[in-house]
């Protein structure tokens, strides 16, 4: 490979001998290309090492000083290799569908796009304006020489991410015709007061009292027809700014946009609005393009509006549309918001796949403000889609942020699944809360309520859920001892609370539990097994049926050694007098799987004695123990 600091084809010929590479065959030359292709590094962290550091990576630590962050790169540039190599990396057409030229000189990009010959192109046109009170007529809008030449390769493109403020010129330049080859479109419009785009044809004349409502017209709309188009995802953002004098602009058409979808699988919308004096009202466009796409199969809506839309309103006249094939629905909205009249307008009878997010927009924890009440609404509103009558495994999740922010509280509930231990997966990474692809959740992305009050949303979830008993697997991850974190709103937790909540209102009715999951972190210093003491037989015992018991144990250095020795074996202990007391009771556990990890193996030698002792009593007091834990190697299976 040639030196980074050899960038003119001069340069190159006088220090480089390419004599013999001049004698190897093209199709040796092509496996050589392939191979850098392939091997570098997407974008992420890495250990970096060598001329790889040089080349690839920032100076800054990312974390910490042996973990380096990427940057985006492209495999090879142009300018880093000699005439020769150069003729026989343009001359590889069979390579150039994985390659993107973000090329910096524009005098060569019409050279690089006619290279493509007829292949298919992906073209992202973006701007983001770092002014939300732009003028949406200023000069800055007029498209550059790139985007001038990217456009006129529109009809081959294979998919368009577009993202501008409400232009009209760059709008009125898609396709008119028939756009057979975008299979993927995205388009990201950041728009004020005056443009509303999609909610019919406008015209922003001079800003004047006497004229600030801009007037809608009947010219035909901009009529956007892609018969092959299969994903397509719209974000609108109307940020909040303070009101203030804008200056006088010249008359602007903005074109009313028809969406012709007819092969469209995937529809994502995203809307941010911070301006509750002004807010949206018509959201016919977006039912309009869902009776256009009858073989729509996943449907996402993220809704991040700073006040509450008046759905039943906005529907009254409307036609529901006829989604019959539709597989997975997700909404997500803010605090401010309630969509369960849209639900019920999009799906009277639910898909195999729902998810109800509240408190996040585009999966990001969001603030949540009202947070209590809008608890209970999401409860009561979509509390009732757990546990459908084909469901028999369900997952609970109170698990702690790792950046110290408050619990998220996921419910989610499938069929019954081959091997439990597989649910837990998507449900311990604290900010990418998995979606199941056939089944129910709900993720309450901010429980902010504060110590002892607050939780009554738990009893109405419990209300609202139907089938409870028919509930045979369940996994739980809940906090082991009290939180008393601080949440953006200053108000304060008690998961402690809350797991009591749970359990009275929810646990106590799924009396058909025969596998239960359990995840057992032993990651403070004052690890309790509160989690196990749930299981304790009483007066009507919790989950009389259970007969496997699955514990995740991750045992990780904290505290002193003898801190460790007595956390782990009061656990044990803890373990022991539960399953001995529901033998007595009648309710015997006769499989038991240890699972997780020891972070290292200097702290499993160190716990050693401790450990054996309390597996030796389990095995004692159970017909089956199995011990599958191993040592962390970077990835945790749970």
């Amino acid at each position: 490979m040639i030196p980074m600091e050899t960038e003119t084809d001069a340069g190159l010929d006088c220090c480089i001998d390419v004599a013999g590479t001049r004698a190897l065959n093209g199709d040796i030359l092509r496996e050589i290309f392939h191979f850098v292709a392939v091997s570098e590094p997407v974008v992420g962290r890495l250990e970096p090492t060598g001329l790889r550091r040089q080349r690839l990576v920032t100076p800054h630590s990312y974390g910490s000083p042996e973990v380096i962050k990427i940057k985006r790169t492209n495999w090879m540039r142009l300018s880093q290799v000699c005439r020769f190599w150069r003729a026989v990396l343009l001359d590889m057409p069979e390579l150039w569908a994985g390659i993107a030229f973000t090329y910096q000189n524009l005098r060569a990009f019409p050279t690089l796009l006619s290279r493509v010959g007829d292949g298919p192109l992906d073209i992202d046109l973006s701007r983001r304006d770092p002014n939300p009170s732009y003028d949406p007529v200023d000069d800055s809008t007029r498209l550059s020489s790139q985007e001038e030449t990217a456009l006129e390769y529109l009809l081959r493109a294979r998919s368009l991410t577009l993202g501008s403020r409400a232009d009209p010129g760059l709008l009125s330049l898609l396709p008119s015709g028939s756009w057979d080859s975008i299979r993927h479109f995205g388009l990201r419009i950041a728009y004020r007061d005056e443009s509303h785009p999609f909610f019919g044809g406008r015209i922003v004349e001079p800003a004047t009292p006497e004229n600030s409502v801009a007037p809608e017209i009947q010219d035909p709309p901009l009529r956007i027809n892609a018969p092959s188009l299969r994903s397509f995802s719209i974000e609108l953002e109307r940020h909040g700014v303070l009101r203030e004098p804008r200056p006088a602009r010249l008359c602007c058409f903005y074109p009313k946009l028809q969406f012709v979808f007819p092969a469209l699988r995937t529809l994502k919308v995203y809307i941010i609005d911070g301006r509750p004096w002004n807010p949206l009202r018509d959201f016919t466009w977006l039912i309009d393009l869902m009776h256009a796409s009858p073989l729509l199969e996943n449907l996402s809506i993220s809704l991040d509006l700073r006040y509450m839309p008046d759905w039943s309103a906005a529907l009254r006249h409307a036609q529901p549309p006829t989604l019959a094939h539709l597989k997975h629905l997700t909404i997500e909205e803010c605090a401010l918001t309630t969509s369960a009249p849209l639900v019920q307008f999009i799906c009277p009878i639910p898909p195999p796949s729902l998810k109800f997010s509240l408190g996040t927009y585009q999966g990001r924890q969001r603030s949540s403000g009202r947070g209590g009440l809008r608890n209970e609404s999401l409860a009561h509103d979509f509390g009732s889609f757990l546990c459908q009558p084909t469901h028999h495994a369900l997952a609970i999740s109170l698990a702690p942020r790792s950046d110290g922010g408050v619990a998220d509280a996921i419910f989610a509930s499938t069929p019954t699944l081959q091997d439990p231990t597989t649910f837990s997966s998507p449900f311990i990474e604290e900010t990418n809360v998995g979606e199941p692809s056939n089944g129910t959740l709900l993720n309450f992305a901010s429980v902010d309520q504060s110590d002892g009050a607050g939780h009554e949303w738990a009893e109405t979830l419990g209300e609202q859920i139907p089938n409870a008993v028919n509930i045979e697997q369940l996994f739980l991850h809940l906090a082991t001892r009290d939180i008393h974190s601080r949440h953006q709103s200053g108000i304060g937790i008690n998961v402690s609370t809350l797991r009591l909540q749970i359990l009275r209102h929810i646990l106590r009715r799924m009396t058909s539990v025969r596998t239960l999951y359990l995840v057992q972190p032993f990651t403070t210093d004052t690890t309790e097994p509160n989690t196990l003491n749930l299981l304790r037989p009483s007066g009507n015992g919790v989950f009389p049926e259970l007969n496997t018991l699955i514990v995740a144990m991750h045992i990780e250095w904290v505290g002193s050694p003898d801190e460790l020795r007595q956390s782990l074996a009061r656990w044990w202990e803890a373990l022991g007098e539960m399953v001995l007391l529901r033998r007595e009771n009648g309710m015997q556990i006769c499989t038991l799987r240890i699972l997780g990890y020891w972070e290292s193996k200097e702290l499993q030698e160190l716990l050693r004695d401790a450990d054996t002792q309390g597996l030796d009593r389990a095995k004692a007091l159970v017909g089956s123990v199995s011990d599958e834990r191993s040592l962390y190697e970077g990835t945790i299976r749970l």
